[in-house]
């Protein structure tokens, strides 16, 4: 499964890749009204329903521009300030957030975008596969892990590049939890510490905010009316 991971970081591990955090959104405009929207979302604690907490987050964090890196912690605490996450989520997500932090990294990707800095890695993470293909002089068909990696990737940047638009697609729910499970086994392996940090801060943070994603969205029933109730009830 982690094969080309690993041709990744090997690569990396001689020659740190300068741009790896080039691609960078300019997200002043939406932080600012993020920070103006803070106040009054703090102040909904006691909103009376889920429906209505949900719809307070995606105000805050998914209506606003793009979701940055450092958003994903804030987002971490209102979802459990609400209470739409368990102690045990929280403790957990919080965990996942902390394993790859550091001052240099933080203030290197504060204003990255999520689906820029997953697009970006991408492109290099395919980079490696095809100077691989051309030493080797004749190109070969890609592998299965490539194949599930590339999928996990694009099912990511497409979710966290516009999240209200993504959950309306039919295989949204699929989508993501196959997202979820591939970019965890990375992350979760052995040779996911030979990354630059950049790199697993961005993965990290990624999973993160897709287990939170997860964990905010109604799953969908085998019965049409029932889902039909859950579409209306969170919008």
């Amino acid at each position: 499964m982690l094969t080309s991971i690993n041709a990744y970081t090997a690569q990396t591990a001689n020659n740190r890749l300068e741009t790896a955090n080039s691609v960078e959104e300019d997200t002043a405009s939406a932080g600012i009204a993020r920070q103006e929207n803070t106040a009054a979302a703090g102040n909904k604690l006691f909103l009376s329903s889920r429906a209505e907490k949900v719809n307070a987050i995606s105000s805050e964090f998914f209506k606003k521009g793009a979701l940055t890196l450092a958003d994903v912690d804030k987002l971490v605490e209102r979802a459990y300030e609400y209470g739409l996450i368990s102690k045990a989520d929280y403790s957990h997500l919080a965990k996942t957030g902390e394993s790859e932090q550091s001052q240099e990294a933080e203030t290197q990707t504060l204003t990255a975008s999520l689906a820029g800095f997953i697009e970006n890695f991408q492109q290099r993470f395919n980079s490696v596969d095809a100077d691989a293909q051309s030493a080797e002089g004749s190109p070969a068909e890609p592998s299965d892990t490539e194949i599930e990696m590339n999928k996990a990737l694009t099912s990511a940047r497409t979710i966290l590049s516009d999240i209200e638009q993504a959950k309306k697609a039919d295989n949204f729910q699929q989508s993501l939890s196959h997202a979820i499970a591939t970019l965890t086994e990375v992350v979760q392996s052995d040779s996911f510490s030979q990354l630059p940090l950049d790199d697993r801060v961005g993965l990290s943070k990624t999973v993160q905010a897709l287990e939170v994603v997860d964990k905010l969205t109604p799953q969908k029933q085998n019965n049409k009316f029932i889902n039909r109730y859950l579409d209306i009830s969170v919008k």
